[in-house]
């Protein structure tokens, strides 16, 4: 006798990566997926696996909003505006930068401003608008961004 699989989706919603499963019990499914370096999972009742997905794609947003007010709290809390905004430091040739710049962000869908410390290291992320969760900035290269904080 063949065992039967249970159902499992997946997909991408705001460039985070989820996984739906179909649990044993029916109408029941199992979720995971990671906004930072947080990882969540559980379980939502659904009778379509669309339905969960979903319902999948709302705690993702909830988590989304949480995170970014959490970092845009903690940034304001610990780090006063006292430093000027310019444009990042030209590369040259031999792919030397200066060590950190402070560079100046606009969100495209709803102009608010942001700025970041930009490090020489290699890495790659995602910044989001705090206000409409938006990407603002998004690298994979020689840079990181660091302190970022809305500007008022």
């Amino acid at each position: 006798m063949a065992s039967k699989r249970p159902a499992q989706q997946s997909g991408i919603h705001r460039s985070i990566y989820f996984v739906i499963t179909e649990a044993e019990a029916p109408g029941t499914w199992s979720y995971s997926f990671s906004v930072g370096n947080r990882n969540f999972s559980g379980r939502v009742q659904a009778v379509l696996g669309l339905l969960a997905a979903r319902r999948v794609k709302m705690k993702i947003d909830r988590a989304l909003l949480h995170d970014a007010s959490t970092e845009a709290h903690t940034d304001a809390v610990t780090k006063p505006d006292a430093s000027p905004t310019s444009t990042p430091s030209p590369v040259n040739r031999s792919g030397s930068a200066t060590p950190s710049n402070t560079v100046a962000f606009t969100c495209a869908a709803c102009n608010a401003s942001y700025e970041a410390v930009q490090v020489r290291t290699a890495a790659k992320g995602i910044f989001r608008c705090t206000a409409c969760y938006w990407p603002v900035h998004q690298w994979d290269g020689a840079h990181d961004y660091r302190s970022w904080r809305r500007k008022t």
